[in-house]
């Protein structure tokens, strides 16, 4: 049986401020791409993983779906979820959500 999933390289701030809210119930990421993700499918296996120099694995979740969005839209729509305002993305085209998993 094949094991299907994504390991994603993930920001240490946005991992140290998402770890701060103890009742999140899902997670949402993006990737600066206009392409749409297909790497998995609903119900497969998405981990996190911090940028050098700590370099670990340090969360996942159950991938439930991705959108393609314009950078406003998606920042409007993610900010509110995760109370940030000041970890604004560069760009946040190809978004996607996963179900909080530690």
């Amino acid at each position: 049986m094949a094991i299907n999933l994504v390991i994603a390289v993930t920001d240490g701030d946005w991992f140290d401020m998402l770890r701060q809210q103890p009742n999140l119930t899902e997670v949402n990421f993006w990737a600066p791409s206009a392409a749409k993700f297909r790497a998995l499918q609903p119900g497969e296996l998405f981990l996190f993983k911090l940028h050098a120099p700590r370099n670990v694995i340090v969360g996942g979740g159950i991938f439930a779906y991705a959108n393609a969005l314009p950078c406003s839209l998606a920042w409007e729509a993610l900010r509110s979820a995760l109370r940030s305002r000041d970890a604004r993305p560069n760009c946040a085209i190809s978004t996607g959500r996963s179900e909080r998993s530690e």
